[in-house]
């Protein structure tokens, strides 16, 4: 602990050394605390104007006989010695802290931007194979004089504009994710905790505006792609010849390619979050990094409808080739909401889940497919289903299960005689299935005429008492679903299409 000198010769030019105790004594004084900075002020004016210690009125109290001086220096003594000793290690635990997380953002926004770069390289790579193993032999096929005629017989349905444009925006877009993926790779390189990545994203945003011509476009590129396939032999047969199991990498299917660049346009507005998120507020790209971020999700924010409307306009195109005898073309109208496994409940054995099929919702059919077994014994690329029925929801009421039903399919049968015996002896252990399951599911009441039965092998459908309409009847058909989520979004949907079809005219 340090001390202050007590001779009384060397006491008297104390105050008289600015340069050395005085400097040294009001250093101590300041790093104290906030508190003591007056006292130390005092001093040096008190220096200053020359004026001896045994003659001040203000600081009389602190005189070379009074004992509260010695006190007074002893204490700030000991409190700069505790400061000394203390305050490096009570500061640098925050501060610490502090680095660490700093370390830690750096680390999670590199992490983010190299996941990115990746996938960017992998769409990169889609493109092109769209490109050279679709486009470019589609551009030779429509510009051949030969196939001219078909655009002329079937001018609504096909469009050549809409496939030049396809071919130009599919050119552009691959341009921008390569200027894109390149940028992200050179700063990926030179990483560092003082990396700017906002400039990267503001001119991938830039770029970005090629896909409103390309989500405008889409309707009419779909419908001409779908009616080239069905109506020109010479087409069909080229668009199969692209999918080739020699091809390597392999080629995926044209729905995929059409699909794919929609469904990545809602993934950057999460990544720029992400990277903002992972960015310290004194960071010098962080006011910029967070200005791109607001403007990509009020993009993404305008875009979202657009975007859902036009993945349910593709699934209609994937659904009309991959499902033979489907009644549901290909229409500029036509979206396809939901589809999914049901099982239909059959009133005299509730529990039987044997009547399980692919059910298809568009916005103006629901029906049904049943697995198509080829008569040949080759391997078929893809699984065919095969269109078996569909069923009325105009005017139809679409409700959850009621208790009764629930209480109905949750039933556990009896065992029989035979059964019941073996148990007593031992050798046969219960069933998980004799335990209460959960039921979800809903019920359909719909209006079906009597001479115009729609849905094919709806053998479990039974009338509702008191709901005759017209000349048909009002027939009860229940649901089964495996959660609850996928209840609720089947009831949903059914009730928007059958309020659509119940108001057209």
């Amino acid at each position: 602990m340090s001390s202050v000198a007590t001779d009384e010769s060397n006491f008297g030019t104390l105050w008289r050394q600015p340069s050395s105790a005085l400097s040294e004594t009001s250093s101590n004084l300041t790093s104290s605390s906030g508190g003591d900075s007056s006292i130390s002020i005092d001093l040096l004016q008190f220096d200053r104007e020359n004026v001896h210690y045994s003659n001040s009125d203000q600081l009389s109290f602190l005189t070379h006989r009074s004992e509260h001086y010695y006190q007074l220096m002893d204490d700030l003594a000991i409190i700069d010695e505790i400061y000394q000793t203390f305050d490096e290690d009570v500061e640098s635990e925050p501060y610490e802290r502090q680095v660490a997380d700093a370390a830690r953002n750096v680390a999670q926004k590199k992490n983010v931007a190299d996941q990115m770069c990746q996938s960017e390289r992998k769409h990169i790579t889609d493109l092109r194979n769209f490109n050279l193993y679709y486009l470019v032999p589609i551009q030779q096929w429509i510009n051949d004089p030969v196939n001219t005629e078909i655009f002329i017989k079937y001018r609504g349905l096909c469009s050549k504009t809409a496939l030049d444009n396809l071919f130009a925006h599919a050119q552009e877009m691959k341009l921008s994710h390569d200027e894109f993926c390149k940028g992200l790779k050179e700063r990926l390189e030179m990483w560092g905790p003082t990396q700017f990545i906002s400039d990267i994203f503001a001119t991938f945003y830039e770029r970005m505006s090629i896909y409103e011509a390309f989500l405008n476009e889409y309707p009419s590129t779909i419908v001409t792609l779908d009616s080239l396939y069905n109506k020109s032999p010479s087409f069909s047969k080229l668009i199969d010849s692209c999918v080739s199991p020699t091809t390597n990498p392999p080629v995926k299917d044209l729905v995929f390619y059409l699909k794919n660049p929609v469904i990545r346009l809602s993934s950057y507005s999460l990544v720029v979050s992400q990277m903002a998120v992972a960015t310290e507020p004194s960071h010098p790209d962080y006011q910029a990094l967070n200005r791109i971020k607001d403007k990509y999700i009020k993009r993404e924010k305008k875009w979202r409808t657009i975007i859902k409307d036009r993945l349910a306009h593709v699934r209609v195109l994937e659904a009309s080739r991959s499902i033979q005898g489907n009644p549901a073309s290909v229409t500029t109208a036509r979206r396809l909401y939901i589809t999914g496994l049901l099982t239909q409940v059959n009133p005299s054995d509730p529990q039987s889940t044997s009547d399980t099929r692919t059910y298809l919702l568009f916005n103006d059919i629901f029906m049904f497919c049943q697995k198509h077994k080829p008569n040949t014994g080759k391997k078929l690329s893809h699984t065919k289903l095969q269109y078996k029925g569909m069923i009325n929801l105009k005017h139809a009421e679409i409700t959850p299960l009621s208790a009764k039903l629930i209480a109905k399919i949750s039933e556990v049968k009896k065992p029989s005689a035979l059964a019941s015996f073996m148990r007593k002896s031992g050798t046969q252990n219960s069933r998980p299935g004799d335990e209460a399951t959960l039921v979800y599911g809903f019920e359909i009441k719909t209006n079906e005429a009597s001479g115009d039965m729609l849905a094919v092998g709806l053998d479990s459908q039974y009338p509702v008492p008191g709901h005759a309409a017209g000349n048909g009847v009002k027939r009860l058909i229940v649901m089964r679903t495996q959660t609850e989520t996928e209840q609720n979004a089947w009831i949903a949907l059914l009730k928007k299409t059958a309020h659509l079809m119940s108001r057209k005219r």
